[in-house]
């Protein structure tokens, strides 16, 4: 998973190795900072993207 900022050269600002099954889902949860990732085997996890 990578978070983008567009205005700073579209660079990756954020990157997120998730197990190495390939990403299914991925969603935001409404705060706006955290992130819900799925991959194929089941796996779930959530991810802040403030730090």
């Amino acid at each position: 998973v990578r978070l983008y900022d567009i205005a700073a050269q579209r660079r990756p600002v954020r990157t997120i190795d998730f197990r190495e099954s390939p990403i299914k889902v991925v969603t935001e949860d409404p705060d706006g900072f955290t992130v819900y990732v799925g991959n194929g085997t089941g796996d779930l996890a959530s991810f802040d993207m403030r730090t």
